[in-house]
C-alpha cells in the first residue's frame, strides 16, 4: 500500500485541503450515523414501559433530524469526492501521458495504442480512487470499530474475546488465499485490456473490413480474445467466490455466537431487550468495520495490479535530453552513422551534410529507409545509433532536442495528422489569438490554398471532422504544408508533399520553396521527378553503403 501512496502522494498533497475537508466530513457523518442504534435501543426499552406518547414524538423528531443532517453531509461529501477524484485522476493520467510522450520512438512504434490508452486511463483512475477511498475507509471504520468495541465491552468481555478469535480466523484464511487471488486478478486485468484492444480494432478498421468484405474472418479475431477473457474470468470468479464464501461463513458463525451469548444475558436479566438490540446493532457495525480491514489486503492486491502496470510504464527510461536549446540551425551533419532496428541493419557507415540555402531531395526505392533517415535527423532515435549527428557544431547529446525540434523543425508527414479542431488551430498549433492572419493568408495564396479556406463555411473557424472526414486528401496535405510554412522554421522537411496535390498546387509549392530557401535547410522526400527538379542536391539512398 505504501508504494501506491508514494505514486499518488504528490496528488494528495496538491489537493491536501480537499482531502482534509473530505476526511472531517466523513468522520462527522459517521459519528452521527452511529447515534441511531443507541436511540433505537432506548426507544424499544421505553415502549415496554411507556405511558406517554409525547416521548415517542421526541424520538421520531430526533430520528428525522439525524436523517436530514446525514443527507446534507452526504451531499457535500459526494461533491467534494467527485471534484477531488476527477482532478487527481486527470493529473496522474496527464503525467503518465507526458512520460509516454518522451519514451523512445523505437518503443512507441511497437505499442498497440488502443490497448495503451485503455490501460493508462483505467489504471490511473483506479489507483487514485483507491487512495481516496483508503483515506476515507480507514478513518470511518477505525472510528466505527473503536466505538463499537467500547460499547460491547460495557456489556460483555466474552463477546470481545469472540471478536478477537474471528479476526484471527479471518486473517489466517486470507493469508492462504491472497497470492492466488492477486495472480488471478493480474491475469484478468491483462486479458480485459487485450480484449478491449481487439474490440477497438473492430471499430477502427470497419471501413477496411467492408472494403475487403472480410466480415466474419475479421470478427473471429475478436472471438479469440473473447474466449480467452471468458476462461480467465471464470477462473477468477472461482477463486474470488471461494474467498467471499469463507468470509460469509466466518461472519455467520460469529453472528450465531452473539445470538446465543447475548440471548443468555437477556434471559438471566443482565440485559434489557433494548440493550440487546443496541448490542446487536453495534456488533453489526463492528463486523462491518472489521470486514473492511479484513478485505483491505484484498483491495490492496486488486489495486496493486493497476499500480504495477502503471509502474512498468513509468519505470521505462525516457529519451535522454539535456543541453543547449538552439534557435537556428545552419548545418546538419551525419557522420559514420550505423543504425539497426528490430535486428535489421538500415544504415551502415553513411555520412551526409545538409546546409542552409539549399533544397535536398532524398530518393530511393520503397523501404530503403527514407523516413527512417528523417527520424534520425530530427533526433527520434537519440543514442540508438552509432556515429555522430550534429546541428552546427553541437552533437545531439549536447542539445535539448525537444525544445530545438519545436523551435527549429517543421515537418509535413506522408500521412498528415490534423486534429478535430478548427482550421485555425491546426495551422497555428497554438493559442488561436496569436495567429498572424496577414502572413497566413499570404502563404495560403502562394501555395494555392487561399480559395479553399475562403470556401469553407466558417473560414478558419471551420471544424475539421474526426479523422478529417470533411477534407479531401489534397486539402489535408495542403493544410499540413501550410502549417509547416506558417511556422517558418530554419529546417523544413516535407515527406511526399505532392502525393495528393494537383499540378497547379505542385507548381506553386515549387516556386514558394525556391523563394524561401535562402534562410533554410529544405529536405524533400518524393518520388515525383518533376517536383524534385528544384533540388540543389539529391541524396540517393540506393547508392549509399547500407543493408536493407
Amino acid at each position: 500500500m505504501a508504494s501506491i501512496f508514494k505514486m499518488c502522494g504528490k496528488y494528495l498533497i496538491k489537493n491536501k485541503y480537499s482531502v482534509i475537508c473530505y476526511g472531517v466530513l466523513c468522520l462527522t457523518s459517521s459519528m452521527f450515523s452511529m447515534i441511531s442504534p443507541y436511540i433505537s435501543g432506548n426507544f424499544i426499552d421505553y415502549l415496554i414501559v411507556a405511558d406517554n406518547i409525547s416521548k415517542i414524538y421526541r424520538y421520531c423528531f430526533a430520528f428525522f433530524g439525524l436523517f436530514v443532517f446525514n443527507q446534507l453531509i452526504g451531499y457535500i461529501v459526494n461533491r467534494v469526492y467527485i471534484k477531488m477524484q476527477t482532478q487527481m485522476g486527470y493529473d496522474l493520467n496527464s503525467d503518465v501521458i507526458r512520460h509516454i510522450q518522451h519514451l523512445p520512438v523505437s518503443f512507441l512504434k511497437k505499442q498497440n495504442m488502443a490497448y495503451l490508452n485503455q490501460r493508462v486511463n483505467n489504471d490511473s483512475n483506479q489507483v487514485i480512487t483507491f487512495c481516496i477511498n483508503i483515506v476515507q475507509g480507514i478513518l470511518i471504520n477505525s472510528l466505527k470499530l473503536l466505538l463499537s468495541i467500547f460499547v460491547l465491552v460495557q456489556f460483555s468481555c466474552n463477546i470481545t474475546l469472540l471478536f478477537i478469535a474471528i479476526i484471527c480466523a479471518y486473517a489466517l484464511s486470507y493469508k492462504i488465499l491472497k497470492k492466488i487471488l492477486f495472480k488471478a486478478q493480474f491475469i484478468l486485468t491483462e486479458a480485459q485490456a487485450n480484449y478491449f484492444s481487439k474490440l477497438f480494432e473492430q471499430f477502427d478498421n470497419i471501413l477496411f473490413v467492408k472494403m475487403q468484405a472480410i466480415y466474419e474472418a475479421f470478427l473471429s479475431r475478436l472471438k479469440k480474445e473473447f474466449q480467452n477473457i471468458l476462461k480467465v474470468s471464470l477462473q477468477y470468479q472461482k477463486i474470488s467466490y471461494l474467498f467471499s464464501s469463507l468470509d460469509s461463513l466466518i461472519m455467520s458463525l460469529a453472528q450465531i455466537g452473539i445470538f446465543i451469548m447475548g440471548g443468555a444475558l437477556v434471559i438471566r436479566g443482565k440485559l434489557s431487550v433494548g440493550q440487546l438490540t443496541i448490542m446487536l446493532s453495534y456488533f453489526g457495525i463492528m463486523m462491518e468495520a472489521s470486514r473492511y480491514f479484513f478485505s483491505l489486503t484484498k483491495t490492496i492486491q486488486d489495486n496493486k495490479v493497476a499500480y504495477t502496470r502503471l509502474k512498468q510504464i513509468l519505470d521505462l527510461e525516457s529519451d535522454e535530453n539535456a543541453g543547449v536549446e538552439l534557435k537556428d540551425i545552419s548545418q546538419i551533419r551525419l557522420k559514420n552513422i550505423m543504425f539497426c532496428y528490430d535486428k535489421k541493419c538500415i544504415f551502415r557507415d553513411i555520412s551526409l551534410e545538409f546546409k542552409k540555402g539549399k533544397i535536398y531531395s532524398i530518393i530511393g526505392k520503397n523501404g530503403i529507409g527514407k523516413s527512417t533517415l528523417v527520424d534520425l535527423i530530427i533526433g527520434f532515435y537519440n543514442r540508438e545509433y552509432a556515429g555522430e549527428i550534429c546541428y552546427d557544431a553541437l552533437s545531439l547529446d549536447q542539445i535539448d532536442i525537444y525544445k530545438t525540434r519545436k523551435m527549429c523543425f517543421g515537418i509535413c508527414e506522408q500521412e498528415p495528422v490534423l486534429l478535430a479542431d478548427t482550421v485555425r488551430y491546426n495551422v497555428s498549433m497554438d493559442s488561436e489569438d496569436s495567429i498572424d492572419l496577414k502572413r497566413l493568408f499570404y502563404i495560403a495564396k502562394k501555395i494555392n490554398l487561399y480559395s479553399f479556406i475562403e470556401s469553407l463555411p466558417k473560414k478558419l473557424e471551420t471544424i475539421i471532422g474526426e479523422k478529417n472526414s470533411n477534407l479531401s486528401g489534397g486539402e489535408k496535405q495542403k493544410l499540413s504544408i501550410l502549417r509547416v510554412l506558417y511556422k517558418n522554421p530554419p529546417v523544413i522537411i516535407l515527406d511526399e508533399p505532392t502525393s495528393a496535390l494537383d499540378e497547379e498546387s505542385i507548381r506553386c509549392l515549387q516556386v514558394y520553396l525556391n523563394q524561401i530557401k535562402r534562410d533554410k535547410i529544405i529536405i524533400l522526400i518524393s518520388h515525383n521527378s518533376e517536383f524534385i527538379s528544384i533540388s540543389d542536391e539529391i541524396v540517393d539512398l540506393d547508392k549509399l553503403d547500407m543493408d536493407v
